[in-house]
C-alpha cells in the first residue's frame, strides 16, 4: 500500500524491516518510484560501504588512499 503526493513530490508507503532494532511494518516516505527514501543511518551505510569499494579500487590500481 502507498499513495504518491505529486504536489510535494513525496509518498508514503508501507515498509516491513528492522529499524531502531525493532522488527514492524513501517510507514516511510517514498520515491516516486515508491521505494523506501534511505532513513540517516541507511544513507550512512551506504556511503561507507561506497568508500570502502573506492578504497579497494585504489588499492587495486596500486594506490594507498588516505583515511
Amino acid at each position: 500500500v502507498a499513495t504518491y503526493f505529486p504536489e510535494i513530490g513525496l509518498g508514503v508507503c508501507l515498509w516491513e524491516g528492522v529499524y531502531q532494532d525493532m522488527h514492524a511494518l513501517w510507514l516511510r516516505w517514498c520515491k516516486r518510484d515508491l521505494t523506501p527514501i534511505p532513513t540517516g543511518a541507511e544513507a550512512a551505510r551506504a556511503a561507507e560501504e561506497r568508500a570502502a569499494r573506492l578504497a579497494a579500487q585504489l588499492r587495486a590500481l596500486g594506490v594507498e588512499p588516505e583515511v
